[in-house]
């Protein structure tokens, strides 16, 4: 088994009775379910955004439109029903990472 470190993880997708790991030096296939991942980073900085995607917080260069910019160019969706939670979580998550810096408002 391979070890990753959460700071790698741009985001995980649901496939196939596998999940993806897409992360910063590349992707990993991994047979554990996707659902697995979900309930595990369920405390950490991830949002489902969509019913087969777990996006790191971290990892969203911005929320234009409809959908999530991730710092490597990908675009992920968002389901109609979670675009006020997405665009809050993300919101609240920059709002902290900004005062654990010691920035101003």
């Amino acid at each position: 088994d391979e070890s990753i470190y959460l700071a790698e993880v741009l985001w995980i997708e649901a496939g196939d009775h596998k999940s993806i790991i897409h992360t910063r030096s590349g992707d990993i296939t991994t047979t554990t379910i996707f659902k697995q991942f979900c309930a595990e980073l369920e405390d950490a900085d991830f949002i489902k955004p969509i019913r087969f995607a777990l996006v790191s917080l971290d990892a969203i260069e911005g929320i234009p439109g409809e959908d999530i910019k991730l710092i490597d160019g990908t675009i992920i969706g968002v389901s109609r029903d979670m675009r006020k939670e997405v665009k809050r979580a993300y919101t609240d998550y920059k709002m902290k990472k900004l005062l654990k810096k010691g920035g101003v408002l």
